[in-house]
């Protein structure tokens, strides 16, 4: 078997969690910045309990935001593991035994 196949099956098959942030340009004609409805003061920040984000308002209007918790990172969660989620705080567990952990790495 190629190479290349392997690595096509081993992404399908393996369970991954990735985060992201984003960078909106600077408005100067805003006062403050807005980050899901919710008004963010200029050199203020915002965190999102719900969305597991948090966001910052720069001087100039722009705005910067990044997951924390369990949208924090990139990461895979190993075969037979399972991610417990509790709010944004989360913990990688044995799928048939909550109670013992497993080890991920994070990527990025």
């Amino acid at each position: 078997m190629s190479p290349l196949l392997i690595l096509v099956f081993v992404g399908i098959l393996s369970v991954r969690v990735e985060s992201s942030c984003m960078y909106a340009l600077p408005d100067p004609g805003a006062d403050g910045c807005v980050y899901n409805g919710h008004h963010i003061a200029t050199g203020d920040s915002y965190r999102d309990m719900d969305r597991c984000f948090s966001c910052s308002c720069g001087t100039d209007n722009s705005m910067q935001c990044c997951g924390f918790g369990h949208q924090a990172g990139v990461f895979e969660i190993p075969d037979g593991c399972y991610m417990l989620k509790n709010g944004c705080n989360f913990k990688i567990v044995n799928a048939q035994d909550h109670s013992k952990s497993c080890v991920t790495t994070v990527i990025g």
